[in-house]
């Protein structure tokens, strides 16, 4: 009986090509059953590399020949917990991208791209159009698009008494301790002098008056650079301890402060 509208496929563990209607990883059974017989055959090589050698699945299935899926629901079935990826990162160095990826939300890089971020973030800093970025095509589908999200919305004014109700709905309810980001007060430990104009300056000009994240410079960005404390501690301003960046990027490292403090310390001993 003939296939209705197949689709070719590659085979996993072969290699060959073959049709189905389907989607599906292997030609045939003989292939699948493989992959799990590999597994079984090496049972005690597969918990010696994952619970000793603290191995991934991955690396694992490279070595024996089976798909990374299948061992971790083989470790599952022995009653073994399969870690994390939190767990799996710990106590392991990453280099800066990875460390940047990973504080973005995202993993090896997919599903955000930092040249369209950054080319977003300058034409709202620098006031260039959509075409000087985009190009003419691409800035109409992007003008449409903004369009049609904003209809019923543009010219709709809330009253005094709606603004009124909405602030006296919402006193209380983030402030103090109720906060996410409370973190007992701390905010009322003042500066050192030592954190004056002069120290800001001279570490402005040592970064050539760039911020480190997004490479934005200070004439385009329209005001001062803000300084940050890598590790956080305000009495700490060593010049090592000091890094400039601009007001949004500043505000992205208020979350996950430990990939921050690793990505920047990575940074700055770059440029010794």
């Amino acid at each position: 009986m003939a296939i209705k509208n197949p689709k070719s496929y590659i085979c996993e563990k072969c290699g060959k090509s073959f049709l189905s209607k389907w989607k599906k990883k292997y030609c045939s059974t003989e292939c699948f059953c493989k992959d799990i017989s590999n597994i079984w055959r090496n049972k005690e090589l597969v918990i010696k590399l994952y619970c000793e050698k603290k191995m991934s699945c991955r690396s694992i299935g490279k070595i024996i020949g089976a798909k990374d899926e299948h061992i971790r629901r083989k470790l599952h079935k022995w009653g073994i917990d399969v870690r994390t990826i939190g767990q799996a990162l710990k106590g392991r160095k990453q280099t800066p991208l990875e460390i940047k990826n990973r504080v973005e939300g995202t993993r090896n890089g997919k599903g955000f791209n930092f040249l369209n971020a950054n080319k977003a973030n300058i034409r709202i800093r620098t006031g260039k159009t959509y075409k000087e970025i985009y190009g003419i095509e691409k800035a109409k589908k992007i003008k449409e698009n903004i369009s049609l999200n904003n209809i019923g919305k543009i010219g709709k004014k809330q009253t005094p008494e709606q603004k009124l109700n909405h602030s006296n709905k919402m006193k209380g309810k983030f402030s103090g301790n109720k906060n996410y980001f409370w973190k007992g007060g701390i905010y009322k430990s003042k500066y050192p002098s030592v954190f004056n104009g002069q120290l800001k300056l001279k570490i402005r000009i040592r970064d050539k008056f760039t911020c480190q994240e997004c490479r934005i410079k200070e004439e385009d960005y329209k005001r001062k650079l803000d300084i940050h404390h890598i590790d956080y501690d305000k009495k700490n301003n060593k010049e090592d301890n000091l890094i400039s960046l601009c007001k949004k990027c500043h505000g992205k490292t208020q979350f996950k402060k430990k990939d921050w403090i690793h990505y920047y310390k990575l940074k700055i001993g770059e440029k010794r």
